[in-house]
């Protein structure tokens, strides 16, 4: 069995350690920092998801809540994984593209 790969990296993660210790001088601490800051974002971002989805406030603060209390997210974002990361940019992706589902186009960003 010829495998080339035995592993899959995202391949956005470690350009973005490389940014974080050219500015900070290789601190862990500032990884961490702004990691945790980027997860921060993710109940926001299913906040406004959920909001712009089923056009009830009640259930999307519903599901931000969920979102900050969910333990695997808050553990998983303060190891040096590109999962985060990945989360992140996959919900602020689907978080713009529903504009276009929609068939809005607004130049501010409404949550």
């Amino acid at each position: 069995m010829d495998v080339p790969y035995s592993a899959y990296r995202i391949p956005l993660y470690p350009y973005f350690l490389c940014f974080i210790y050219i500015f900070f001088w290789r601190s862990i601490l500032a990884v961490h920092l702004i990691q945790s800051f980027l997860g921060a974002l993710t109940p926001i971002l299913i906040y406004g998801i959920s909001k712009r989805a089923t056009e009830n406030i009640r259930i999307a603060k519903i599901a931000g809540i969920i979102t900050c209390i969910y333990i695997p997210f808050i553990f998983f974002e303060n190891l040096l994984l590109g999962e985060s990361l990945s989360i992140l940019f996959n919900l602020a992706g689907l978080f713009f593209l529903m504009d276009l589902w929609r068939g809005e186009r607004s130049s501010t960003i409404k949550i």
